[in-house]
């Protein structure tokens, strides 16, 4: 189908009410959605493998602001005052910016390696090279 006026006869076999309204657009849209789920089982069935299937994660970008950054193997903060310095330098010189890190409202995979950075001084392996 070429747009959701279609879509909705071809996935629900009925004609679209309220064509180009807010609301019922939006309904629509969820209606054709989940009437496609279920006739193409290979579709993404949860809102995390939808995402994935939309906006592939790239191995090289940890956090979903893109808060560290893998480049030459080495893992760098990507944010503030902060950005572009390695994260293994800031360890030794900046244990309160990784605590401030911590507390803050970031990605817990971000916190996640930041935690194993201060607690055992270890970074994750770096993604393999393409």
């Amino acid at each position: 189908p070429r747009d959701l006026t279609a879509a909705v006869r071809f996935y629900l076999g009925r004609d679209h009410t309220g064509a180009h309204g807010a609301e019922m657009d939006t309904r629509a849209t969820l209606e054709v959605l989940k009437a496609q789920m279920a006739k193409y089982p290979s579709l993404p069935q949860s809102s995390a493998e939808m995402a994935e299937l939309l906006s592939p994660r790239d191995p090289n970008v940890i956090g979903r602001n893109r808060e560290l950054l893998w480049r030459d193997g080495e893992l760098f903060v990507n944010f503030g005052k902060k950005k572009g310095e390695k994260l293994r330098d800031l360890l030794f010189r900046e244990q309160n910016f990784l605590k401030w890190i911590l507390k803050g409202d970031f990605d817990t995979e971000v916190k996640a390696v930041i935690r194993d950075l201060l607690e055992h001084g270890r970074l994750p392996a770096a993604p393999a090279a393409k």
